[in-house]
C-alpha cells in the first residue's frame, strides 16, 4: 500500500500541476480567435503569448517527473546493452565483465 502512496505522490506533485495549468492558459491564448473577434496585429501578439505559456508549462511539467537512470554495461564481444545486474549477455549469452 506504501508503495502504491508513493507512486501516486510521485505521479502527481506540485510542478506539475502548474505546468499543466500554464499549458491550458496557454492553449487558451493560442487559440483565443475561437472565443473572440480580435485584429490582426492583437490576434498574433496574443498567439505569441499563448505559444510561449504553453511550451513554458511543457518545460514546468517535465520537471515535475521523476528522473529515473538506468544502469548498464556493454558486452565486450558484440557490444549489446545490457543491465548492470546481469551475468550474462542477452545477445550472445557470453558472461560480462563485472567492474570493481
Amino acid at each position: 500500500m506504501a508503495r502504491e502512496v508513493a507512486l501516486f505522490k510521485a505521479m502527481i506533485n506540485k510542478k506539475k500541476i502548474q505546468g499543466l495549468m500554464i499549458v491550458a492558459m496557454g492553449v487558451f491564448l493560442a487559440r483565443i480567435d475561437v472565443f473572440f473577434a480580435l485584429e490582426k496585429n492583437q490576434l498574433f501578439t496574443i498567439s505569441a503569448i499563448g505559444i510561449i505559456l504553453a511550451l513554458t508549462g511543457i518545460a514546468i511539467y517535465t520537471a515535475g517527473m521523476p528522473r529515473t537512470v538506468k544502469r548498464v554495461t556493454t558486452c565486450p564481444s558484440c557490444f549489446r546493452k545490457n543491465y548492470a545486474e546481469a551475468t550474462i549477455c542477452k545477445k550472445c549469452k557470453k558472461p560480462l565483465l563485472k567492474k570493481g
